[in-house]
C-alpha cells in the first residue's frame, strides 16, 4: 500500500473510481501510436469510460483518444516518460483524479489554462522535476490531495493557501528550507507531509491547523519545535526521527543514580519529618533548604542534586513510540499516570484540558 493510501482518512477517490467502468492498459510497452489504437478498441462505448489505467508504457505524449471520453473521471499516466502535459486534457472537464507521478514533467509542464479543470480533486506530481509548485495548480479551488513529493522544490509559494479545500499536502523529498507562515490558513487540512527536506525550523502558523491529524517532519535539521504544537487537538501522529533535536536529546540522556543523601533527604522533605539545628548538621539543613520542585507542576516530588531523565520507548509494528520525556524526581513521577503530566501544564488549564494532552502525545513516532 502506498503512502497516499496509508495516511487517508478513507478510501481514496483513485480506489472508488477503480470500481468503476476502466480500461487497464498498464504495463504493456504499447508506444503512444499502439496504446492509442488499443485505447480506441477497448473503449466502448465512450461515453461510459470513467477511469484509464495507463501506467508504464513509455509515454512522451497524452494518447490522443482521450479527449473522446467525455465521462472520463480518472487517468493515470504514472511512470512513462511524459515530458508535458497538452491541451488535450483540457477535453476532460469531469477530471477528478490525475495521476503523473514518476514522469519528465518540470516546470512549464502543465498547459496554460489547466485551472479550469474545475473538478479536479486529487493530483499527483510526485516523482518529477519540478523546482516549484506551478502557479495553474493554485487555480484548482476544488483540490483535496496534492502530491509533490520527490521533485526540487525549494519553496512553497504564499498564496498556497488559495487551496482550501486541501485536505492532504505530500511535499516529502523536495528542498524546502522553510514554509510559509501562510500554510497556516489551510483549515481543511488534516495531512501534512514534510519529511527528507532540508527545514531548520518549523512556523509556528503550522498550530493553527485545526484539523490536522498527521505530520511528517523526519530526516530534517530541526533542532526545537514550536511550544503551541502541543495545542493541536487533532493531531494524532507526529514522526520526527533523523532530526537534531532527537539525536541530540537521545545522545544527552545519562543515568545518574541519586546519591544516599539525596534519597535521604527526599524521603525527609516528601514526608515533613521535622528537624532542627539540634537533630542535623548546619550543611545537612542547608542542604535540605535546596530542594528543588519537580518541573511538573502538579507533581509533589522534589529533587536536589540529580533529577533522573528517563525516555520509555515502546516497540510498534517496527516503529517506535515516544510518549514523553519523563522527570524522575520522586516515587510519583515513577507512574504512568503521573509520568503522562510531565507535559507541563500550566496550573489553570482544566481537567479536559490536561487528558487530551495526554491522549495526543501518546501518537509520536520517532522509528
Amino acid at each position: 500500500m502506498d503512502l497516499e493510501s496509508v495516511y487517508s482518512s478513507e478510501a481514496s477517490d483513485s480506489e472508488l473510481v477503480s470500481l468503476l467502468n476502466s480500461v487497464s492498459l498498464s504495463g504493456l510497452g504499447l508506444g503512444d501510436p499502439a496504446l492509442a489504437a488499443r485505447l480506441a478498441e477497448r473503449a466502448e462505448p465512450a461515453d461510459e469510460l470513467e477511469a484509464v489505467y495507463a501506467q508504464q508504457n513509455g509515454l512522451t505524449r497524452l494518447p490522443t483518444p482521450l479527449a473522446t471520453f467525455p465521462a472520463l473521471r480518472l487517468l493515470d499516466l504514472s511512470h512513462n516518460r511524459l515530458q508535458s502535459l497538452d491541451e488535450a486534457v483540457l477535453a476532460l472537464p469531469g477530471l477528478t483524479n490525475l495521476i503523473l507521478k514518476h514522469n519528465q514533467l518540470a516546470d512549464d509542464a502543465l498547459p496554460k489554462d489547466f485551472g479550469l479543470l474545475r473538478h479536479l480533486r486529487e493530483l499527483n506530481l510526485s516523482g518529477n522535476s519540478f523546482s516549484q509548485v506551478p502557479h495553474q495548480v493554485l487555480e484548482l479551488a476544488s483540490l483535496t490531495d496534492l502530491y509533490m513529493a520527490s521533485n526540487r522544490i525549494q519553496t512553497v509559494p504564499e498564496d498556497l493557501h488559495r487551496l482550501q479545500r486541501l485536505r492532504v499536502l505530500h511535499l516529502g523529498g523536495n528542498e524546502l528550507e522553510s514554509v510559509p507562515k501562510t500554510l497556516g490558513n489551510l483549515y481543511s487540512l488534516q495531512v501534512l507531509v514534510l519529511c527528507d527536506n532540508r527545514l531548520t525550523e518549523l512556523s509556528e502558523a503550522i498550530c493553527r491547523l485545526p484539523r490536522l491529524r498527521t505530520l511528517l517532519l523526519h530526516a530534517n535539521q530541526l533542532s526545537t519545535l514550536p511550544a503551541s504544537l502541543v495545542r493541536l487537538r487533532a493531531l494524532k501522529q507526529l514522526s520526527l526521527r533523523d532530526n537534531p533535536l532527537v539525536r541530540n536529546f537521545v545522545s544527552s540522556m545519562e543515568y545518574e543514580p541519586p546519591s544516599l543523601v539525596e534519597l535521604a533527604a527526599r524521603s525527609v522533605k516528601l514526608h515533613g519529618v521535622p528537624y532542627g539545628p539540634a537533630d542535623l548538621p548546619a550543611a545537612l539543613i542547608e542542604h535540605l533548604g535546596s530542594a528543588k520542585r519537580c518541573v511538573n507542576k502538579r507533581c509533589k516530588g522534589v529533587f536536589f542534586d540529580t533529577r533522573v531523565e528517563d525516555v520509555q520507548f515502546v516497540d510498534f509494528c517496527g516503529m517506535y513510540h515516544i510518549p514523553l520525556m519523563r522527570y524522575l524526581c520522586s516515587s510519583h513521577c515513577e507512574s504512568q499516570q503521573a509520568a503522562e503530566r510531565s507535559l507541563q501544564p500550566d496550573e489553570s488549564d482544566s481537567e479536559e484540558e490536561v487528558g487530551w494532552r495526554r491522549r495526543r502525545l501518546r501518537r509520536v513516532l520517532l522509528g
